[in-house]
């Protein structure tokens, strides 16, 4: 995550291309990673949290 957060500022990318490369992430990681029956959940909580973060 460092490595692509400085090649990303090495480039000067767009916020809106980072957030987007980092929503792909974490998609795939709740894809791949999480059980389907707790997708949903992990999701709402994922959610809840990074509002609550930025607020």
């Amino acid at each position: 995550m460092v490595e692509i957060s400085q090649t990303f500022r090495a480039q000067q990318a767009p916020v809106d291309l980072e957030l987007m490369v980092l929503g792909n992430l974490v998609s795939q990681l709740l894809s791949e990673r999480v059980p389907a029956a707790q997708t949903q959940a992990l999701t709402d909580q994922f959610c809840a949290a990074l509002k609550q973060a930025v607020s």
